[in-house]
Formats: structure tokens, C-alpha cells, sequence
């Protein structure tokens, strides 16, 4: 059970200075694309919000910046449960 813990505390430590690191590497290029979107929502009055404001690049952004994380979440929690280091810690 130390091996888990000790593990999803350095994951959630990492985890989040990595979002935080995509989130401030991007911050400028998803401004800007939001600016251009609500320029064009100005001149095309038709357009809905929904198909004016950049979305994919925002989902694109969102799973870069949780991804992998979560990949090293279940990769970890694999190998800890692989190893067996948790039967073991039961056991003492």
C-alpha cells in the first residue's frame, strides 16, 4: 500500500505542473484564436457561438494536457499491480 501512495502522490505532483505548464505555454495561441472568433461572431451575425468559438483546438489542448497524465496513471498503477508490491505490504 506504501508503493501506491507514494506513487499517486508524486502523479498528482507532476500531473499538476504539467497541465499547469500546457496551460501556460498555450494560453497566448488559444487567446488569440478566441479574439478571431469573436471578431467573426461581430461580422456574422448568423453564425452561432458554438460554431464560431474554436473548439478543437481546445479539445486538441485538453487531451495533450490530460493525456498523458492519465497514461502514466494507469501505466504505474499497472506496474505496482504487476509487481505485487501491494500484497506484499499487506502482509507486514
Amino acid at each position: 500500500m506504501k508503493a501506491r501512495r507514494i506513487f499517486l502522490r508524486w502523479w498528482t505532483f507532476f500531473s499538476i505542473l504539467f497541465i499547469a505548464f500546457v496551460a501556460v505555454r498555450y494560453t497566448n495561441d488559444l487567446k488569440r484564436e478566441f479574439e478571431q472568433a469573436s471578431v467573426q461572431q461581430q461580422f456574422i451575425f448568423e453564425r452561432t457561438k458554438e460554431k464560431a468559438a474554436p473548439v478543437w483546438p481546445l479539445l486538441n489542448l485538453s487531451a495533450l494536457a490530460v493525456g498523458p497524465p492519465l497514461g502514466f496513471l494507469l501505466l504505474g498503477l499497472a506496474l505496482i499491480w504487476a509487481s505485487g508490491a501491494t500484497a506484499r505490504s499487506e502482509q507486514y
